[in-house]
């Protein structure tokens, strides 16, 4: 099963789970992949999940806010480069 999902649904949080499980998730897996072609991206996401696993594995919540935060922003940087290259630019 898909990663985030898995997250999401752990969290037991019905907010977020409405949020990010409803129309508005199969949209950000769609982008997900289409923005996913980035050299290395996956390897890095990857890496990323299991740094988050740990930390969830270790109970270590600060831990896990933090890498997934991170994890967060390393995704949105990726989608704006892929924005602002030269190929995307009229």
């Amino acid at each position: 099963l898909d990663f985030h999902y898995r997250i999401i649904q752990g969290s037991h949080n019905a907010t977020l789970s409405q949020l990010l499980i409803g129309e508005l998730y199969h949209l950000v897996r769609m982008y997900r992949y289409q923005f996913s072609t980035v050299a290395n991206r996956p390897q890095k996401a990857l890496n990323e999940h299991r740094r988050i696993v740990e930390a969830i594995e270790a109970r270590d919540a600060e831990m896990a806010e933090l890498l997934m935060r991170r994890h967060i922003s390393s995704a949105r940087k990726n989608i704006e480069n892929q924005y602002t290259t030269p190929a995307n630019t009229p």
